[in-house]
């Protein structure tokens, strides 16, 4: 598109208004998604699930140099913030961490993509699950994976419409 990285999210492109309008973090029932994860940073700031995602809102599209606030920069983080963490993955965090971090959120369990694993993976007893997968490679072979969540049940399901259960 000849156009910086960062102006793709402007409040002027269609893109930046779409997100304008969209959770970084979403909770449904009591499983939260997210693109990166929730950071023990995250937790000790109080901040709430609303808040992030209000501040995440605020400033889409702004060069990290150019947010003004701690919270912003919190939330705009690329190692602690929501959108880039990623320490739940490489289980950088212990068990009574993930603990803290879920009764934060409220929640039994976090979604997380942006940390490729070879397959749909569970973490930290279950109650992390990441499905970041290598799609590049997964189109060249035609193998399509995603997580379906039915009736309490989770499982990998394929392009096929075959089943794994995970847990």
């Amino acid at each position: 598109l000849n156009e910086a990285y960062i102006n793709l999210y402007s409040v002027n492109t269609e893109l930046g208004k779409w997100l304008r309008t969209k959770n970084v973090i979403e909770k449904i029932g009591d499983i939260v998604f997210l693109h990166g994860g929730i950071s023990p940073d995250l937790v000790r700031s109080g901040l709430t699930l609303d808040e992030i995602n209000q501040t995440a809102r605020e400033n889409i599209g702004k060069r990290s140099d150019s947010i003004e606030t701690e919270t912003g920069k919190l939330v705009s983080s690329s190692k602690v913030g929501p959108y880039w963490y990623r320490g739940l993955v490489k289980e950088e965090v212990s068990q009574e961490e993930v603990t803290l971090i879920l009764k934060y959120s409220h929640a039994e369990k976090i979604v997380v993509g942006h940390t490729l694993v070879d397959s749909i993976s569970v973490f930290y007893e279950n109650r992390i699950i990441a499905i970041d997968l290598d799609h590049t490679e997964y189109f060249k072979t035609n193998k399509i994976h995603a997580l379906l969540i039915e009736e309490g049940n989770y499982f990998n399901i394929n392009n096929g419409g075959v089943r794994f259960k995970i847990f």
